[in-house]
């Protein structure tokens, strides 16, 4: 009888890091987007999202390596930086493969499917 060994490989082809989709609902342009980890390894940056557009990013992470969150800071037409934590991500990995971020006048949400 003959032994059969068989070997399995898993490689992952694709970058450690998240897509982000930024949605700006409120009533005014937004602007000086960023978009980063808590260990600020590296960043998204838009310069603006006009009224009721989005704009789409890939955060790389490939550095990060412990427990941390996302952050998100942008200023709104009167000059007001507003910041917010926005999900979490364990030992530097993603626990989602997006994260969709809704800015209202008032709030800043993210997207749960």
């Amino acid at each position: 009888m003959g032994l059969i060994v068989l070997t399995l490989f898993s490689c992952n082809s694709f970058e450690n890091g998240v897509e982000v989709k930024i949605d700006n609902n409120s009533n005014e342009t937004i602007t000086d987007i960023v978009f980063t980890t808590s260990e600020n390894l590296e960043t998204i940056e838009f310069e603006s999202i006009d009224t009721n557009k989005s704009v789409k990013g890939f955060l790389s992470m490939k550095e990060n390596k412990v427990d941390g969150t996302y952050l998100i800071k942008f200023t709104r037409k009167n000059g007001k930086i507003e910041s917010k934590e926005i999900s979490y991500f364990s030992n530097g990995i993603p626990l989602e493969e997006i994260i969709e971020i809704k800015i209202t006048n008032d709030s800043i949400n993210k997207i749960i499917d």
